[in-house]
């Protein structure tokens, strides 16, 4: 006996069948024939899969409870619980979805086939099973399994980058006017889940109406000159929540005219960026307490002011409000009483100049 517990010599190896031997894959044969579970054993262990058996569906998913295998082959007809309902529990499992099921069934009328794919099965193979190409239907099965999977994957992280990073994608067919935005995308200008499509005017309803002209523009004549463009803009979501987004938009597909088919877009949610530019702002130019511009915001209006003075040959004055014995507040009622009696002077001060005037702390 061999390593593996089969006689030596007993089959052809694997690598001279030309099927790429992947010592992980775990099969789980189901059928209530024993014959037919030991031939399929042997045609798959050869192949160098490990294999586990079950003799009906209820086994079946107590196995797959303990550990799911990389594929299950199920046959259709047997007792206790035949191979629909098998499948269909299967799927309800969690990570259920992800394992291929491949349906053998002596049974060929079309109404079979189409349930076994009703109830989540990958493929389906008739009785009697072609023996020399079992592995190789199952090797194949198991490719396509873990591209999809892996294909699953790279869409669930870009999603959460997407998510993590504030951004998201949309692409529009020109032609039939259909723009297809992300989930992430969907999110960020505020649209309903529902969607699969949305036209271009339905895709702007969410664009601030200061801007939406602005962003109509930009895409009109990406369209007609075939032209990409970047556009910071502001978006109003459901609620009125008001969010700033910062667009990248390519021609992916244009006619022999140069006029765009396709558009793609990546869009990002650029509000905390915003608000921190703002808050910086705020700190350089205003003063904390009353909220008036301060010395060097003055001085940056008062220079424009003279400058803007000196071309229209008119004259500008400053006018400079002192309060006396500030001192004497602080001292007796606390800085905070003289903290309020700024408050109070600088917004009468604010409320009573005309809009072109200015007043700082």
């Amino acid at each position: 006996m061999s390593a593996q517990g089969r006689p030596k010599g007993s089959y052809r190896s694997a690598e001279h069948e030309g099927i790429p031997i992947n010592p992980k894959s775990r099969i789980l044969v189901v059928d209530d024939d024993p014959g037919g579970r030991r031939l399929t054993r042997a045609t798959l262990t050869r192949a160098g899969f490990d294999v586990v058996e079950a003799k009906d569906g209820l086994q079946a998913l107590d196995v797959m409870r303990e550990d799911f295998p990389d594929l299950v082959l199920m046959d259709v007809s047997m007792p206790v619980m035949d191979g629909f309902t098998a499948c269909a529990e299967l799927r309800a499992l969690p990570g259920g979805s992800r394992v291929p099921v491949v349906m053998m069934t002596g049974l060929d009328d079309v109404e079979s086939i189409e349930r076994a794919f009703a109830v989540g099965a990958n493929d389906f193979i008739t009785k009697p099973i072609n023996w020399p190409i079992l592995a190789h239907r199952v090797q194949y099965m198991l490719r396509a399994s873990a591209a999809i999977n892996a294909l699953n994957q790279n869409q669930r992280r870009l999603s959460d980058a997407q998510r993590i990073g504030e951004m998201g994608d949309w692409e529009w067919d020109v032609r039939q006017d259909r723009i297809f935005p992300s989930p992430q995308a969907r999110r960020i200008f505020g649209h309903p889940t529902a969607w699969d499509a949305l036209q271009l005017d339905g895709f702007l309803t969410t664009v601030h109406p200061d801007d939406a002209d602005r962003v109509r523009e930009a895409c009109e004549r990406a369209i007609n000159e075939g032209h990409a463009f970047a556009i910071e803009h502001r978006v109003i979501q459901i609620g009125g929540s008001l969010r700033h987004v910062h667009q990248q938009v390519e021609v992916t597909a244009q006619d022999e005219s140069g006029r765009a088919l396709k558009l793609a877009g990546a869009v990002h949610d650029i509000t905390q960026r915003k608000d921190a530019e703002e808050q910086i702002r705020r700190l350089a130019y205003y003063d904390a307490l009353t909220g008036l511009p301060n010395r060097l915001l003055f001085s940056e209006q008062l220079l424009k002011a003279i400058a803007n003075a000196e071309r229209q040959a008119q004259q500008v004055a400053i006018m400079f409000i002192d309060l006396d014995h500030f001192k004497r507040v602080n001292d007796t009622l606390g800085h905070g009483a003289g903290d309020e009696l700024l408050r109070l002077v600088s917004a009468r001060l604010a409320a009573s100049i005309r809009a072109e005037d200015t007043v700082g702390h």
